[in-house]
C-alpha cells in the first residue's frame, strides 16, 4: 500500500471518529479566541465564518478534526464548509472544497448524521 493511500485512510478514520453534530456558537467561540476577534489578526474570512454558522444553525453543522489542530465545520444540505488549522507553529483556514464535503458527508451518513 502507498503512503497516500494509508494518509487517506488514516485522515478518513479521524473525521468519523471524531465527527459530530455542531454546536454553533461554540464553534463561533472557538474561532474568535483562535483568530482574534476584533484585533487586526480578525479578516472578512471570519465573518464569513460567523455569518455561515448563523445562516446554517438550524440546518445542522458537523464538526470534526483530523488531527494535530486541523478542524472542520461544515452544512452538508448546503454543501458549505470551512476548515481551520489551529497549531502553536501553524495558523489556517479556508473554504472545504466540493470533494471534501462529498466525503465528509458520505462518512457522516457513515455515523448515521445524516439520512441515507
Amino acid at each position: 500500500m502507498d503512503a497516500d493511500v494509508f494518509q487517506q485512510e488514516h485522515l478518513a478514520q479521524a473525521a468519523l471518529e471524531s465527527m459530530r453534530m455542531a454546536d454553533p456558537d461554540r464553534a463561533e467561540a472557538l474561532l474568535k479566541d483562535y483568530f482574534g476577534a476584533g484585533s487586526s489578526a480578525w479578516t472578512g474570512w471570519d465573518e464569513q465564518f460567523v455569518t455561515f454558522t448563523n445562516k446554517h444553525r438550524q440546518q445542522g453543522l458537523i464538526y470534526g478534526t483530523v488531527g494535530d489542530g486541523w478542524h472542520f465545520l461544515f452544512c452538508q444540505p448546503a454543501a458549505e464548509g470551512f476548515w481551520v488549522c489551529a497549531r502553536k507553529s501553524l495558523m489556517g483556514k479556508g473554504f472545504l472544497q466540493q470533494k471534501s464535503i462529498d466525503a465528509l458527508s458520505q462518512l457522516a451518513r457513515q455515523k448515521g448524521l445524516l439520512a441515507r
